[in-house]
């Protein structure tokens, strides 16, 4: 069963990507729900990490089923983000700037299967 609501992520100049919870809510009288019914549907959005970068970011993707997310950083570097089963997230992988033609990928998480 997948999550009950959506996430977003939002890439920032002040060097930070947000991952944002939008969720369904009902209106005071009764009348929203998750239907999207005309006159009373209601989300809430919420704030749920906040990862730090060393600069600017200057955009983020997810993957297809939205468990992981990539960011890439003014200096040409990318982070590499996965959602954990408590809902956080970690840093799973780094790739430095290539200041020649190849990229420097840099795991900092083992994953077994």
């Amino acid at each position: 069963m997948g999550r009950s609501y959506h996430l977003v992520a939002s890439a920032s100049r002040d060097r930070t990507v947000k991952v944002w919870a939008i969720r369904h809510a009902s209106s005071p009288d009764g009348a929203g729900g998750p239907g999207g019914e005309a006159g009373g549907a209601m989300l809430t959005v919420q704030c749920e990490a906040e990862l730090p970068h060393h600069a600017q970011v200057w955009r983020v993707s997810w993957n297809k089923c939205g468990s992981m997310l990539a960011s890439s950083v003014d200096d040409g570097s990318m982070h590499v983000y996965k959602m954990d089963a408590k809902g956080g997230w970690e840093q799973v992988s780094f790739i430095e700037p290539a200041h020649t033609s190849d990229a420097k990928l840099v795991t900092t998480a083992s994953h077994s299967k």
